[in-house]
């Protein structure tokens, strides 16, 4: 009879190793989120529980609490301020935010989240924009379907929101340009004269409007907000 393996729990991750390892990055970003949503319900526990804000505020991002504050609580909220302490510490040993973001890196530059969001667009047909016709007019809007230029007059943006952005992929695609030749005649044969009548036209490749954002920017197009 073949013995089943226990469950092993995560461990966390040494801050000492480089984190090039994928594994090591998918513990780091597991183990983030289990300890913010900790961290979450422990705030909320503590502030049921009559603490102030100034008590949760006095115990910072690596779990160290104010000797101020610290001799003038109640064992209750004592209780509820170590409890609240203890996953700030969790956070803190596995690297903190700053660790969590270069894990969330590593392992987009693997798999790479923006190019599957544009995978889907591209197969709803929603990268060269939105129709603005009216879909009752079904013949306006075939012909439509068959002349570019139209097409692109009638579309607006796909509008997008990144919410915590970690890279500018999203935005990089939404930017990027082509340049394409321009004739002013639509007849698959032209003259010399006609042929010389060209201009190049640089335009958007994609439609898309982004707005990327996250709790602490690591660039400057990706605006810090709290969501």
């Amino acid at each position: 009879m073949v013995k089943k393996r226990k469950p092993q729990p995560i461990a966390p991750p040494p801050q000492s190793s480089a984190l090039r390892s994928r594994k090591r990055a998918r513990q780091v970003t597991t183990l983030f989120h289990k300890y913010t949503q900790e961290l979450d319900l422990a705030i909320d526990r503590a502030r049921d529980g009559g603490c102030s804000e100034e008590q949760l505020s006095s115990i910072d991002s690596a779990g160290n609490e104010s000797k101020r504050i610290k001799g003038s609580i109640s064992s209750e909220h004592k209780v509820l301020l170590d409890d609240v302490k203890k996953w700030k510490d969790k956070i803190s040993e596995i690297g903190g935010r700053e660790e969590y973001q270069r894990a969330s890196q590593l392992n987009t530059s693997l798999f790479s989240t923006s190019k599957w969001v544009l995978g889907v667009l591209g197969r709803w047909g929603w990268l060269d924009g939105l129709s603005t016709d009216d879909p009752s007019d079904s013949e306006q809007h075939q012909q439509q379907q068959h002349k570019s230029a139209q097409k692109k007059k009638s579309r607006r943006d796909v509008r997008l929101l990144e919410i915590g952005a970690i890279n500018t992929q999203l935005l990089d695609a939404a930017a990027r340009k082509r340049v394409e030749r321009v004739t002013a005649t639509d007849d698959a044969k032209l003259d010399d004269d006609e042929k010389d009548n060209t201009t190049n036209q640089v335009e958007r490749v994609h439609r898309l409007q982004v707005k990327a954002i996250d709790l602490r920017s690591t660039n400057q197009r990706i605006e810090q907000k709290d969501f």
